[in-house]
C-alpha cells in the first residue's frame, strides 16, 4: 500500500493521537482500572469525530432556524447538545462487567444477549 501522507502530516497525526491516548489512559471505570487509550484509539477517534460532525450539523441547523436557538430549562443549545450526547451514551455496569470489559473479554458481537436491549 502506498503511503500518501507527508512526513509532517504523519507527525501531526501521531502527536494528536498521542494526546487522545493519554486522555483515555486517564479515564477510570473503577478504582485501579484504567482504559487503555492505545488499544481503543480507533474507536475513540471514530466516536470523537462523530460528536464533532454532529455538533457542526447542529450548529448549522441553529443558524438556519434561529427561533430554536434559545435557552430551555436553564441550558443553552450547546449545553443541551452535550447533555443529550452524554445521556445517549450512558451505561451502568456492575464492577465485574467493567473488569471483564477492561480485559477485553467482552467484545461487541452481533449475537443475542439475554437481558440486552434490542438496539444492541
Amino acid at each position: 500500500m502506498r503511503d500518501w501522507w507527508t512526513p509532517e502530516t504523519r507527525k501531526q497525526f501521531e502527536n494528536r493521537t498521542q494526546l487522545l491516548i493519554e486522555q483515555y489512559n486517564s479515564f477510570s471505570t473503577l478504582e485501579g482500572i484504567h482504559l487503555n487509550g492505545k488499544q481503543t484509539l480507533g474507536e475513540n477517534i471514530g466516536d470523537l469525530t462523530g460528536v464533532v460532525v454532529a455538533h457542526t450539523a447542529y450548529q448549522l441547523y441553529l443558524k438556519d432556524h434561529p427561533d430554536k436557538k434559545k435557552n430551555l430549562n436553564g441550558f443553552i443549545p450547546d449545553q443541551r447538545y452535550f447533555l443529550s450526547f452524554a445521556q445517549v451514551n450512558r451505561s451502568l455496569y456492575t464492577p465485574e462487567v467493567y473488569q471483564l470489559v477492561q480485559k477485553r473479554i467482552i467484545m461487541r458481537l452481533p449475537i443475542p444477549c439475554k437481558g440486552c436491549s434490542k438496539k444492541y
